[in-house]
């Protein structure tokens, strides 16, 4: 069972996550440093990119702490966390929504569906619950339109855009049909 391998209970080891607000470090989390290092300057450059969302450790840094390394980045994986059961149980509703928003973010900034971001995406939309709030549904809607407009660029008979093309077909009908994101005409297509 799930408690005997220790998944979602509040005395198992739990992983180290950044802070919630803290969108750099949740890219930074689950892609790794190698994607995240690959536009640094849509960090701090970035208009979009709000004060008030600075992370904790910032703010602790400030308080003499610059030299610590946040305990979430100690053994980060080149690549970023994989978006495991045990770590998705560890977070709350609040948290799954905050962390898909900092995921669309970027990639409505221009960054590209990985695999990994896939995977992130698949995994947070799997544990949203219904019915989503009027805030989550804008970033569905948002994200779906970055989802289509992706689609509308790729070459059907290439062979090599095959696995992107599934994965961007998957994230397109659970957000158009499941989230019942995609509008009247993607609605009445299941009736």
């Amino acid at each position: 069972t799930c408690r005997a391998q220790g998944i979602g209970g509040k005395q198992t080891n739990r992983m180290p996550l950044p802070a919630m607000k803290d969108r750099p470090s949740w890219h930074r989390f689950c892609l790794g440093t190698a994607e995240a290092d690959g536009n640094t300057g849509a960090y701090y450059g970035d208009e979009h990119f709000d004060c008030d969302d600075a992370n904790d450790s910032t703010k602790e840094g400030k308080r003499g702490q610059d030299n610590e390394v946040p305990a979430w980045r100690t053994n980060l994986p080149e690549n970023g966390y994989q978006p495991t059961v045990r770590l998705l149980l560890q977070m709350d509703q609040v948290m799954i929504r905050r962390v898909l928003s900092h995921l669309a973010h970027f990639f409505q900034l221009g960054w590209s569906l990985g695999d990994r971001r896939g995977e992130w995406f698949y995994a947070l939309l799997a544990r949203l619950e219904k019915p989503v709030h009027r805030d989550d549904a804008s970033v569905l809607f948002s994200l779906l339109k970055g989802l289509t407009l992706a689609r509308s660029k790729i070459n059907c008979d290439d062979n090599n855009s095959q696995p992107l093309l599934a994965r961007l077909n998957t994230l397109i009908v659970l957000i158009g049909i499941y989230f019942e994101q995609g509008g009247e005409e993607c609605m009445s297509l299941i009736n």
